[in-house]
């Protein structure tokens, strides 16, 4: 069972390769449309759109842990493509993994959940709806957190609660940097038993943020 968000696990040689192949494309994309000298962006530092940056070509990748401490397996995500406002997010693969992110005045909208990633004003005790009819609560927003790409500082986190299933997300954004860790636990009603899945950002390219 895959509780993270969406479901990125890989193993392999195969996947390390995958993974060095998008970080160099999405590096040489980026280092088209920016460099040197760029403007710094204007939008406040925790602002949806710098929290969780949105250019085609932007990749993550993660060292992820199974529910049984399983791990590291290499996981990525990507934005695989970009227009008008939406974009398009997706596992580096499992290539029926995506999701739709649209761009609002309000926010991150994710109309396939009908639900928000982020929505403004970012800041504690702030709530929203998110995916599958849970609840999103900002409760940090100077995190200082230790991942296998460094240390970041003044990062949010992000819990959400809820839902069907019941699972608890706790997840960790950084200003122009996008998700640096992740954590999903689902606590069984038979058992008792709290199974917990999460992942570490590994190494990123990303786009400079557009100024305005």
């Amino acid at each position: 069972m895959t509780l993270l968000h969406p479901p990125l696990h890989a193993r392999g040689a195969r996947a390390s390769s995958l993974v060095m192949v998008a970080l160099v494309a999405a590096g040489a994309l980026a280092g088209c449309k920016g460099g040197p000298g760029a403007a710094e962006p204007s939008a406040p530092r925790h602002s949806p759109l710098r929290l969780m940056p949105l250019a085609e070509g932007n990749v993550w990748t993660y060292d992820a842990y199974d529910q049984d401490g399983h791990g590291p397996t290499i996981a990525g995500i990507q934005v695989t493509s970009g227009t008008a406002g939406e974009f398009t997010v997706a596992s580096l693969f499992a290539s029926n993994s995506r999701e739709t992110y649209q761009v609002r005045p309000e926010g991150i909208y994710l109309p396939d959940s009908r639900g928000w990633l982020l929505r403004d004003p970012v800041v504690v005790g702030q709530r929203w709806p998110t995916r599958n009819e849970r609840q999103a609560e900002v409760v940090n927003t100077d995190v200082r957190i230790t991942t296998p790409r460094g240390t970041f500082e003044g990062c949010v986190q992000i819990n959400e609660d809820g839902g069907e299933l019941e699972i608890h997300v706790e997840t960790v954004y950084c200003t122009d940097i996008g998700v640096v860790a992740t954590a999903s636990s689902m606590t069984s009603n038979m058992t008792g038993m709290t199974v917990t899945q999460r992942a570490e950002l590994r190494e990123y390219v990303v786009e400079p943020p557009a100024t305005e």
